[in-house]
């Protein structure tokens, strides 16, 4: 393979289970849970070429309470770590954050989430892994020993700090999903505010473009044991545009106070327009949530990818409390 080397600006790692990751959707989500939380996503992207798109998560999130009001939390902090792994050239990136979030109660049934995201990233590169063009005879075609030169100009990594900020609405946060009723959410949020630079050209600038989300849904009861959250997912970062569109089911077949028996179906359908179907299912219970998405490629690179796209495992920890809480409804997955 020949490579020719030119800034571009890159694009933001995603995942389909974009509320199981969801400091990296909103940094206000710092403050929606209740309880001590953990949670893992791995995605590995585009298998049937031959270095697939890996891409992973770790996040912890601590709530915060005053000592005159158990139930209600104020705030919250998340850390989260990410590892991007993007194909033959070893390019990757690690990126640590720390987010943090409060919590404004308006009335009763609205309340308003402010957070504020600060971290650090570390991209880079594996120059050895390339084949160049200079590397390239007319009689023995590919020769390893040739010194290209090409990425004398290069460094093979940069570290920058990142920030990010977002705002969350919730309407009638604390309704039992286990009764009919109708409940809404809402979010902005926006990354990479510093613009840094994400050069890995000596003396060259290539500023990371805003990152800029828009994710809002309704969840609407039709029965004690059946939750609909249709919702939507809006991402743009420079040229790029992501439009995600679907829809949840859930459904309560189990005791809704169980702590370890699964008591709830997860199951949902989206389409991210312009390039893949995507199909999840889970369980849930009150100490845990489990889920598995298949993406569907339906892009150009179907050709390339004999239409398959991506699979992502999720898993969620939360820490049962004493005290009788109040959780806002988003989806688990």
């Amino acid at each position: 393979m020949c490579l020719s080397m030119e800034v571009t600006n890159a694009q933001d790692a995603a995942f389909s289970q974009y509320y199981s990751s969801h400091l990296y959707l909103n940094p206000a989500y710092a403050g929606s849970e209740p309880s001590l939380t953990a949670g893992v996503n791995a995605r590995t992207q585009w298998k049937s070429v031959t270095e697939p798109y890996r891409t992973n998560q770790v996040s912890l999130i601590i709530p915060f309470y005053r000592k005159v009001d158990k139930q209600n939390n104020f705030g919250g902090v998340g850390i989260s770590v990410y590892n991007d792994n993007a194909g033959s050239g070893k390019l990757s990136a690690v990126g640590a954050n720390i987010n943090l979030s409060y919590v404004l109660r308006v009335s009763e049934k609205s309340h308003v989430l402010f957070g504020v995201q600060g971290g650090i990233i570390q991209k880079k590169v594996d120059f050895s892994t390339l084949q160049w063009g200079s590397q390239y005879d007319a009689f023995s075609g590919f020769n390893s020993s040739i010194d290209p030169g090409e990425y004398n100009n290069l460094v093979s990594s940069t570290t920058y700090p990142d920030l990010g900020a977002g705002l969350l609405y919730f309407f009638k946060p604390d309704r039992n999903i286990r009764e009919k009723g109708l409940g809404f959410y809402a979010g902005v949020s926006a990354y990479h505010l510093n613009r840094p630079n994400e050069s890995l050209v000596s003396g060259q600038k290539s500023p990371l473009p805003i990152l800029s989300k828009f994710h809002g849904g309704f969840d609407y009861s039709i029965s004690p044991k059946i939750n609909l959250s249709p919702n939507v997912l809006v991402a743009q970062q420079g040229t790029v545009l992501q439009v995600n569109a679907g829809m949840y089911v859930n459904y309560g077949f189990g005791n809704p106070e169980s702590l370890y028996i699964p008591s709830d179906l997860i199951v949902g359908g989206w389409y991210r327009v312009g390039d893949a179907y995507i199909a999840s299912i889970g369980l849930g219970c009150q100490a845990y949530t489990v889920g598995f998405s298949y993406d569907v490629n339906n892009s150009s690179l179907r050709r390339n990818t004999q239409g398959r796209g991506a699979y992502e495992i999720s898993i969620k920890i939360v820490k049962p409390r004493t005290v009788k809480t109040r959780r806002y409804f988003t989806p688990r997955i």
